[in-house]
């Protein structure tokens, strides 16, 4: 007989092993979703959410892992037209610099939103169902048109807030967007016009470049609108030897005991990278709160020696709360937050010879920590009732996944659990993500987007790499 006290939902997620990532990091297997309106209306044991609710379509997990859609804390989405040319075997530091300006100052708006919905595109069908851009966009409308075409989150900044110039000597200026205090201060916090409307998709937050490229009087303005508006502070912090030398040198000590002192740091900061971080800077950054945006890759393949000098893994056991992302395709290949958390979860092995990241903490850094360090954990980041519906459904059909061990781990509901997370963070990854749903809409279906033309996507990717690589004349590749 069917309950007439049922509740109408949009969909219905069942027959899923869930990973909810709430404060107890409750599991559920077999388990249910209810989604109404964009929102989480139940998540729990199957028979008591199924019990419940009268859904509009119902999807069949099949066992396989379910969790909350994967945030990326740090990602350059309008330069995927260089993808496969900044090749860090062949350029030194300063050489990428340069051949990085030419083509930001080839770049225009066609060709930034070709660029960002390829990235975004690429981002879904991993997994990601939100990220946060560091203000490098020369036209954020371009970037948010395309966002909002693939359907994912994201938090969009201002254009390259700096006034002291680029780190290096060798890098020459980008021209649309000079380094200049007026200018930036004149465009600090435009982007934050994008959260007059609580639901959108595409947010605005602040960001300065940072990394030695901005004055005091730069970064305590913008902290203050970050903290006047209620929104993330953002910058690239202590990448490289480079970047750490010309801020002792500019502040006379170490730059995050500078800012403890100045008054920038607080909990609604994320700082990117911190590969650097010295002995008198660690109590500054715990007892601050902030958030770090941990880039594996980015440090492997430019060689700055953030994995194995790197902090990461002692300011998290300390509390710290970090996040992960990909930086850009020049620095990570691919957007694909389960390779930047293997990457994580090795780096932390090797570097303690002890177990300090495992699977569990992989998902956190992706899911839960990355919605606290882009400002929308109370939104996002987990499965929770009233939470928006992020959702990433994975397929167990796949030699990576198998074997599966129902019956015969059947008393021992954490253990399989455990297993059932390793088998996807570890060896399906983002190759297993079947489904994503993202404020209740599903985007990504069998694997493809249900929203745009994949095919065309890359067409228009690679015809804006063309016009770009043209007007850069002698320096295209």
């Amino acid at each position: 007989m069917i309950d007439d006290n049922r509740l109408d939902c949009d969909l219905l997620l069942r027959n899923a092993t869930i990973f909810t990532m709430d404060a107890d990091e409750s599991t559920h297997r077999p388990g249910a979703i209810a989604v109404s309106d964009g929102e989480i209306a139940a998540v729990g044991a199957e028979q008591d959410v199924i019990a419940g609710f009268r859904p509009g379509r119902v999807i069949d997990a099949r066992g396989a892992v379910v969790h909350p859609g994967f945030v990326e804390g740090h990602v350059h989405i309008s330069e995927q037209v260089i993808r496969g040319s900044l090749n860090p075997e062949e350029f030194s530091w300063d050489e990428a610099l340069v051949w990085s300006t030419a083509w930001h100052n080839a770049m225009e708006p066609e060709d930034e939103e070709a660029a960002s919905r390829l990235a975004c595109l690429e981002m879904v069908r991993n997994g990601t169902t939100c990220f946060q851009e560091p203000g490098t966009v020369f036209e954020p409308d371009a970037a948010a048109a395309a966002a909002e075409v693939v359907g994912i989150r994201g938090s969009l900044a201002d254009c390259y807030l700096w006034d002291l110039g680029a780190i290096s000597r060798e890098q020459p200026s980008i021209t649309r967007a000079p380094a200049d205090t007026k200018r930036a201060l004149r465009v600090l916090g435009t982007e934050l016009r994008r959260n007059a409307d609580a639901r959108a998709l595409v947010r605005g937050h602040v960001a300065i470049y940072g990394i030695g490229s901005c004055s005091d009087e730069l970064t305590l303005a913008a902290k203050a609108c970050a903290d006047e508006n209620g929104v993330v502070f953002n910058q690239h912090q202590s990448y490289n030897e480079l970047d750490t030398g010309v801020s002792d040198r500019l502040h006379g000590r170490h730059p995050l005991v500078h800012y403890a002192d100045l008054g920038v740091l607080g909990p609604n900061c994320n700082f990117v990278h911190m590969n650097i971080v010295r002995a008198d800077e660690v109590a500054p950054v715990v007892e601050s709160g902030l958030s770090i945006t941990w880039c594996p890759s980015a440090s492997m393949l430019q060689g700055v020696g953030g994995t194995f000098r790197g902090r990461h893994v002692e300011l998290y056991e300390q509390g710290v709360n970090v996040a992960l992302g990909s930086d850009a395709v020049g620095w990570a290949g691919a957007f694909d937050l389960p390779v930047q958390a293997f990457l994580a979860v090795l780096t932390a092995r090797e570097k303690t010879q002890r177990q300090a990241l495992a699977a569990a903490d992989a998902l956190r850094m992706t899911t839960i920590n990355g919605a606290r360090a882009v400002g929308l954990a109370d939104e996002i980041g987990s499965l929770e009732v009233g939470k928006r519906a992020d959702i990433v459904v994975h397929r167990g059909d796949l030699p990576e996944a198998q074997p599966v061990l129902d019956e015969e781990l059947v008393s021992l509901d954490r253990r399989r659990a455990s297993g059932a997370l390793q088998s996807v963070m570890y060896s399906s990854q983002s190759k297993s993500v079947d489904t994503v749903i993202i404020d209740g809409e599903i985007v990504v279906e069998n694997g493809r987007s249900t929203r745009i033309d994949e095919e065309q996507a890359y067409r228009d990717a690679t015809d804006a790499t063309r016009r770009v690589f043209k007007r850069m004349g002698d320096l295209n590749p």
